[in-house]
């Protein structure tokens, strides 16, 4: 009648969507590129919220992420435009490569789950004695029996209803 056949309309329908879910993933990594790059510029507060400096790798890596984030969707966005075979295959042989990457990372989560517990319940106690060190030295007066056995008793109810839990 005017509009075309309906394979034509379909196909119409799936490029712009394809385009409009890549531009809006093109922006989700520049935002992250964006942050992470300020994060590494200001480390000090880094360092403030966790108390470490080992989790400035973590943004090291979501600079590389968000750059390859931001590059695969271009690569979905021009690829459904101009709807040119080579660059939708080369997109979908990348979300395939991170598709499989995604689900060995999860597994290998579920299987060193129990090591990452105690090393956040290890990094968990020497913070809250050291909190409880500097409260300590800045106290003036009163009893220091119950400060030092709170964070041990939290942290060891946490960790019992935890295990219950899995």
């Amino acid at each position: 009648m005017g509009f075309g056949s309906k394979d034509e309309w379909c196909g119409s329908i799936v490029k712009y969507s394809m385009f409009l879910s890549n531009f809006i993933i093109f922006i989700g990594g520049i935002v992250l590129v964006a942050i992470s790059v300020y994060t590494l510029y200001d480390k000090s507060f880094i360092k403030e919220l966790l108390g470490t400096n080992l989790f400035t790798g973590a943004v090291y890596i979501l600079i590389v992420a968000g750059i390859l984030l931001s590059l695969l969707s271009f690569l979905g966005c021009a690829g459904a435009v101009k709807e040119v075979k080579c660059m939708l295959l080369t997109y979908f042989i990348i979300l395939f490569i991170i598709f499989i990457v995604m689900l060995v990372g999860g597994i290998l989560c579920y299987v060193f789950r129990q090591r990452v517990q105690t090393t956040m319940q290890q990094e968990m106690l020497r913070t809250i004695s050291y909190i409880v060190v500097e409260s300590r030295a800045t106290m003036t007066g009163g009893s220091t029996g119950l400060a030092e056995s709170f964070p041990a008793a939290v942290v060891k109810r946490s960790t019992e209803r935890n295990n219950r839990a899995i």
